[in-house]
């Protein structure tokens, strides 16, 4: 029988110019499961990303570990596995912490 594993992508890059991106710790920890996928044997098939470019680096760093993966040519992009803008979350339900200087302070 197959499985499904879920994956959240690696650490975003939170406070900077673009949220949108893998911190270097974000790649690293998308490194380390590729190392552990591998490690493990287990068999990946089939790849489906969110529309987050953080979701892409996270999967092209985890998969470039693993000898057998399907090419990034085949990978699905599905809007269901995008994030909400937390942005606007943050604007709606915290008024106080429009802008970028406020989360900051």
């Amino acid at each position: 029988m197959g499985a499904i594993y879920l994956v959240r992508h690696g650490q975003a890059s939170f406070g900077a110019d673009d949220y949108d991106e893998l911190s270097p710790l974000g790649v690293q920890q998308s490194r380390i499961l590729g190392s552990w996928i591998s490690h493990c044997n287990l068999k990946v098939d089939r790849v489906v990303i969110g529309t987050n470019r953080r979701h892409r680096q996270t999967a092209e760093c985890c998969l470039a570990a693993l000898r057998k993966a399907p090419p990034e040519s085949g990978w699905e992009v599905a809007s269901g596995f995008s994030e909400f803008d937390h942005v606007e979350v943050l604007e709606r339900f915290r008024p106080e912490l429009r802008g970028q200087a406020a989360i900051n302070a």
